[in-house]
This record gives structure tokens, sequence and C-alpha cells, in this order.
């Protein structure tokens, strides 16, 4: 009753070191094809953070002209 089989225990570990492998594999099979898009992602992230401060430090404000003549020729493609 009870007597375990030095086989039987070696076969539970072999198993798990399987189990295992096939684990790793797997996450790498899904994970591999996505790499590139999480580059992409991380890469447009830092572009546009990096614009996002420039832009606060740099307080860039577009300017309408205020001359009575380009107003008006604005004013007439409107209504063309």
């Amino acid at each position: 009753m009870g007597g375990h089989h030095a086989g039987f225990d070696q076969l539970r570990i072999a198993d798990r070191g399987t189990i295992g492998w096939a684990i790793v594999v797997g996450l790498l099979i899904v994970v591999l094809p996505l790499l590139p898009v999480l580059v992409i992602v991380w890469a447009l992230t830092k572009l546009f953070d990096h614009a996002a401060d420039r832009a606060a430090r740099w307080e860039i404000v577009v300017q309408r002209p205020t001359s009575g003549k380009e107003s008006t020729s604005s004013a007439s493609l409107a209504c063309s």
C-alpha cells in the first residue's frame, strides 16, 4: 500500500517539463506575430508624445491674417 515506483515519478517530472515547454512554445507562437504590431504602437506612442511635448513647450499658435483685403478674399471664396 502506498508504494511509489521511481519510473512513475520520473514520468510525472518529464510530463511537467513537456507541458512547460509546450506552454512556452504556444506563447511564442502567439506573441511573435504580434511583435511588429507592438513595436509600431510603441513607436507611434513615442512619436506622438514627443510631438505633444514639443507643441506644449513652444506653444504653437496658428494666426489668421488681419488685413481687410485677405479676409474679404477668403469670404468671397466661401461664397462661391
